[in-house]
C-alpha cells in the first residue's frame, strides 16, 4: 500500500466538528434539502458509502430518509477518526485513505458512493486515482454523487463589490494553486469520471449569492470561518508575512471589510457543483 500524506490543512478538533456540521446544514439548505440527487431512487439503495465522512452527519441524514426496518447499510470512510461520533448503532466507520485501494469486502458493494468537498484533501493530479478506487466500491448500475467547490468561478461578485479585497482573493486562490490543489475541481472530476467510463446522469450548479435572505446569514457565517482558516494558512505557507502578529492583523482587516460588504447586502458568491455519475 502506498503511503499518502494527509493534506488537510485545518485542525481536527471540536471547533472543526462544529464547522463541518454547520457547513453540511448550509449546503443542504442550498440544495433545498435534496441530500440525494433527484435522479436517485432511495428505494434502490441497499448499501451507501460516504468518503471523507468526517462527523458522519451526511450518513445520519441519509438514514432519516428511511423507515427503521429499511435503513440501508451505511459506511463512512475518512483518513482520520478524529471527527467520528463516539458511538453509532446504524453507521459503520473506517479509517481509510481514498487514494489507497479499498479492502476486498467493500468491492462492488455499494449502490451509492458520496463525496463532498475534497478540494483541500487531494491534489489535482490525484483525482483520477481516487476515482478509480471509488469506482471499485460501486456495484454495476450504482452511483457516484460528488459535490465540489469551483473556486475559479467564485468571488466575481465579491471582487466587483469590494475591490479592496482583490489582492486577498488572489492570495486565497493562489494558496490552492501553490499546493497543487484544483481551483476548477468539478472540471477535473468530470474529466476523470469520463475517462474511467462512468456515465454522466446529472450536473447541477449552485451559487451561494443566489441563496434566499433566510440562508444568507448562514452562508456569511460559513464563509467567514473558511476564509479565515484558509487565509491564515496561506499567509504562513506562502511566506507572505513575517510574523504571526502580522498574519492575524491582515486577516482581521480583511474580515472587517467582508463584514462591511455583508452589511450592504453582498452575499459571498461561491460556486458549487453536484455531479452524478453511474457505473455501467
Amino acid at each position: 500500500m502506498a503511503e499518502h500524506i494527509n493534506l488537510y490543512p485545518i485542525n481536527r478538533d471540536e471547533e472543526e466538528c462544529e464547522r463541518l456540521n454547520g457547513q453540511h446544514r448550509m449546503f443542504l439548505k442550498l440544495v433545498k434539502d435534496n441530500i440525494l440527487d433527484p435522479s436517485i431512487s432511495k428505494d434502490g439503495l441497499k448499501a451507501v458509502a460516504d468518503i471523507g465522512a468526517g462527523t458522519g452527519i451526511w450518513l445520519q441524514d441519509v438514514e432519516k430518509l428511511f423507515a427503521k426496518d429499511s435503513i440501508p447499510y451505511l459506511h463512512g470512510f475518512d483518513i482520520s477518526n478524529d471527527h467520528f461520533p463516539e458511538r453509532s448503532e446504524t453507521l459503520e466507520l473506517s479509517v481509510h485513505n481514498a487514494l489507497d485501494e479499498f479492502p476486498p469486502e467493500h468491492i462492488n458493494r455499494y449502490d451509492l458512493v458520496h463525496v463532498r468537498f475534497f478540494i483541500v484533501s487531494i491534489r489535482e493530479d490525484q483525482y483520477a486515482q481516487a476515482i478509480k478506487n471509488l469506482l471499485s466500491l460501486i456495484k454495476p448500475g450504482g452511483y457516484l454523487q460528488w459535490e465540489e467547490i469551483d473556486y475559479g468561478k467564485s468571488f466575481r461578485v465579491l471582487e466587483k463589490e469590494e475591490p479592496r479585497l482583490q489582492d486577498a482573493v488572489d492570495i486565497y486562490k493562489g494558496y490552492f494553486e501553490s499546493g497543487s490543489f484544483s481551483i476548477h475541481a468539478p472540471d477535473v472530476i468530470e474529466q476523470a469520471c469520463n475517462t474511467a467510463g462512468l456515465n454522466l446522469i446529472n450536473q447541477s450548479w449552485y451559487n451561494t449569492a443566489m441563496a434566499s435572505a433566510e440562508q444568507a446569514a448562514d452562508i456569511m457565517s460559513w464563509f467567514l470561518q473558511i476564509y479565515q482558516l484558509v487565509m491564515r494558512t496561506a499567509y504562513r505557507d506562502l511566506g507572505l508575512l513575517d510574523t504571526e502578529e502580522n498574519v492575524q492583523a491582515a486577516v482581521k482587516g480583511q474580515v472587517e471589510m467582508l463584514k462591511g460588504s455583508f452589511d450592504k447586502g453582498v452575499v459571498p458568491d461561491v460556486m458549487f457543483c453536484r455531479i452524478l455519475y453511474q457505473k455501467p
